[in-house]
């Protein structure tokens, strides 16, 4: 497959779209569980923020790495 001059592997292209749509769905899940999080409870809300912040980022990574994984096989 040819881009602006540039060769790219068809399976390459595949995972790159996979990598983004798993990025852009859990970053809706983020700001999913932060737009729940209760504003007039600041004592705690960047703490919640925080957690909710890396567990995303775990989840992500772990996902990631399997999709890698996958496609190294």
């Amino acid at each position: 497959m040819f881009l602006d001059g540039q060769e790219f592997n068809a399976t390459d292209v595949a995972l790159d779209l996979q990598r983004n749509a798993l990025h852009a769905q859990i970053e809706a899940e983020r700001q999913a569980k932060l737009g729940e999080l209760d504003a007039t409870k600041t004592d705690d809300l960047a703490d919640k923020s925080t957690h909710v912040g890396e567990m995303t980022n775990s989840k992500y990574r772990q996902t990631l790495a399997e999709l890698d994984r996958k496609a190294l096989a």
